[in-house]
């Protein structure tokens, strides 16, 4: 069941859902909470292919700083990169959060996730969001830094996560953080 706005507030009072820096009431939608751009991202870098049956794929990333005013994320059309949210979530244990783009950051062209609407793997600690960023327009698109992004839904599950079923290959982020291949899951055969 998706929270609501009222739900989402009585959660944050009693702890089960902690923002950093701060929650701020005024960025909870009916059914959300906005979340906003922070001021790094990373591009990635040209080069040749990716290959996963590699133990450690050869990714290789720029990081860059933006500003709200003179130094906003400018992205060609076509271009992805990653980005994350200001706000950091810790979550209880039977708590999980899904991330959604904007309605009107999509009829620009801009799609903030590409496949990871699930956020989990915050329960022990706060994590921020990183954002799968992509310009589908024909068109440049400058966006602030701290400019809404996106929003994120909560959901309440009926019992806690199993322990030994959350992954750990993203522990401490706190900012952009690029692919990590350390985690190798287990080949499946049918």
């Amino acid at each position: 069941m998706i929270l609501s706005s009222k739900e989402i507030l009585a959660k944050v009072e009693a702890g089960d859902i902690s923002v950093q820096p701060q929650f701020a009431s005024d960025q909870l939608r009916p059914f959300g909470l906005r979340v906003h751009l922070a001021n790094t991202v990373m591009r990635m870098q040209d080069g040749g292919d990716i290959d996963l049956r590699q133990e450690s794929p050869d990714v290789k990333y720029a990081e860059e700083s933006i500003d709200a005013d003179e130094n906003p994320l400018t992205i060609a059309p076509g271009e992805f990169l990653l980005g994350s949210t200001v706000e950091s979530f810790k979550l209880a244990g039977n708590m999980v959060a899904r991330l959604d783009g904007r309605s009107t950051m999509a009829r620009i062209g801009i799609m903030i996730h590409c496949t990871a609407a699930t956020v989990d793997g915050n329960h022990d600690e706060h994590r921020s969001i990183v954002l799968e960023i992509y310009n589908h327009s024909k068109r440049t698109i400058k966006i602030p830094a701290q400019y809404p992004i996106g929003m994120l839904l909560f959901e309440e599950a009926r019992d806690h996560v199993v322990d030994g079923t959350n992954q750990s290959q993203y522990a401490d982020q706190a900012a952009t953080t690029g692919a990590n291949f350390g985690f190798r899951p287990p080949t499946y055969k049918p």
